[in-house]
Order: C-alpha cells, then sequence, then structure tokens
C-alpha cells in the first residue's frame, strides 16, 4: 500500500513548521501534540502532522549542481 504525502515548508509564512498533508479531502477532527509533533486525525486516521521548529530535527541540503564523474 502507498501513501502520498504532501510536504510545505514555507518559513515566511508559517515560521518555522514542516507540513505534511495525508489527506486533502478530509478535515481533522482529532488534535494530538507531542512536543513539536502535532497529528491532524480524522476517524483515527492521520491526515496531516505539523513539526514545530523542524530545523532543530531536520538539516536542509542544498543541491545546486549534480556532480560529474
Amino acid at each position: 500500500m502507498s501513501t502520498e504525502v504532501s510536504l510545505f515548508y514555507n518559513q515566511e509564512a508559517c515560521k518555522d513548521v514542516l507540513i505534511l498533508i495525508a489527506d486533502e479531502s478530509s478535515y481533522p477532527d482529532k488534535v494530538e501534540k507531542y512536543e513539536d509533533v502535532i497529528i491532524l486525525k480524522n476517524k483515527d486516521r492521520i491526515v496531516g502532522i505539523n513539526i514545530l521548529n523542524s530545523l532543530e530535527y531536520l538539516s536542509l541540503i542544498h543541491i545546486s549542481e549534480p556532480t560529474r564523474h
């Protein structure tokens, strides 16, 4: 089973929050918070996850040109 997830990060608009959307057609009816992770659920199914202070957890790598050997 494959699940597509949309990933959004816009530091100017949302501060340092990484937004993952698993189901764009559902709205959450339950929110669970675990420190910097917010899980959004609809009927016990995860529809999204927000990671606060995401740069503390992730290293974003800038790739300019492919390396040629």
